[in-house]
């Protein structure tokens, strides 16, 4: 699965279970094939 996220200050960090999870300050997050 991913996570994609669109914003100026989107950044994409592992979690604790190794997935990527997308930080932003937030215009849209889509979670594709979870």
């Amino acid at each position: 699965s991913s996570i994609w996220a669109v914003d100026g200050l989107t950044r994409s960090v592992p979690n604790s279970n190794g997935r990527m999870i997308s930080k932003s300050s937030s215009l849209f997050t889509r979670d594709n094939g979870t």
